[in-house]
């Protein structure tokens, strides 16, 4: 099982005491998984799920404005990432926030679908956050302009094909 400092590196930590700080009132956590400390997340803003079902999973995400990626990379001297859990974001049409940048998604205008946050200890800027959240749920065009994007740069069928055709190149 991952330690608690392995937790850390996505951020929860850091976002909730963000939300304790300077959001209380206008956000709802939902955590789903285990979680080890549950102590540290008895907050009446957050929700512990456990683990669910698919099924479940599939209507939380549906409800949801926006998904968590990875807010604390800093710990471990990471500035970009190709994460599943991002990739799985833009697969289900959920716009997200994370503290770093996505190199197969800068320059595209698929950036407009995360918010960049800084990566560092600092808190969250919870208005900023917030404003991008409303602005999402507003966009309904969102979801399947993030689905199309997927299938087409993010599927592991096209980036096994990338990391393929770079690496015959290095053998060359």
């Amino acid at each position: 099982f991952p330690s608690h400092d392995t937790l850390r590196w996505a951020g929860l930590d850091r976002l909730v005491q963000s939300i304790r700080e300077t959001g209380k009132g206008r956000f709802e956590l939902m955590i789903t998984g285990r979680v080890f400390d549950i102590q540290n997340y008895a907050d009446p803003f957050i929700t512990l799920t456990g683990r669910i079902s698919d099924h479940d999973l599939d209507k939380l995400i549906d409800e949801a404005d926006l998904g968590v990626s990875n807010l604390a990379n800093y710990l471990i001297d990471f500035q970009e990432t190709t994460n599943m859990k991002s990739r799985e974001y833009f697969m289900r049409g959920l716009p997200f926030i994370q503290a770093n940048t996505m190199p197969d998604i800068e320059g595209s205008l698929m950036k407009e679908y995360y918010l960049l946050l800084p990566n560092n200890s600092g808190l969250l800027d919870m208005n900023r956050i917030y404003d991008f959240a409303m602005r999402m749920r507003n966009d309904k065009r969102h979801p399947a302009e993030m689905r199309v994007f997927a299938e087409k740069n993010l599927d592991w069928h096209i980036t096994t094909g990338e990391l393929a055709v770079s690496l015959r190149k290095e053998m060359i």
